[in-house]
């Protein structure tokens, strides 16, 4: 007998909870239902301009704009590698805190992420030539380097 009103009462508990489970998502459509009219009586033109992403998760719904979702580009810093190029082979180092990691591609290998960085480190390497060229000559043809801790006049 009282496995039985165990039973029931369990049952019972269940359907009581699936029942409440069912107003929650009426309720819930209902609320998106609304939501959607106030996005739609906003002003056109930001809609036109905009494209809006709905995402349900577990907190609820985000929105987000197509320029929000995109992760932002994150440009790594030439003073963490080391970039050999030798015949059709580029080496790569880069410092990290577990020491250097080092890695060789091809030319044709190449990724777009590894040709911009290659082309950024020519440019800084091209950069760090011309003023050290321009500073050993000066006009009357002396070599003029400017010595450690000293300032020139």
């Amino acid at each position: 007998m009282k496995r039985i009103t165990l039973i029931l009462s369990i049952v019972l508990c269940l359907a009581a909870g699936l029942a409440a489970r069912q107003n929650d998502r009426e309720s819930g459509n209902q609320d998106t239902s609304k939501e959607a009219a106030a996005d739609a009586s906003s002003s056109e033109s930001e809609q036109e301009t905009e494209k809006v992403l709905v995402h349900q998760t577990p907190f609820g719904t985000v929105r987000t704009t197509e320029a929000q979702a995109k992760p932002p580009e994150v440009e790594v810093p030439l003073a963490q590698f080391e970039i050999e190029e030798k015949g059709n082979s580029v080496t790569f180092k880069r410092k990290t805190p577990f020491g250097i990691s080092q890695w060789t591609k091809s030319r044709n290998e190449l990724t777009k992420e590894d040709r911009d960085l290659l082309a950024r480190y020519r440019e800084s390497k091209a950069a760090d030539r011309a003023p050290r060229a321009a500073e050993k000559t000066s006009g009357s043809g002396k070599t003029t380097v400017p010595a450690a801790g000293k300032q020139q006049p």
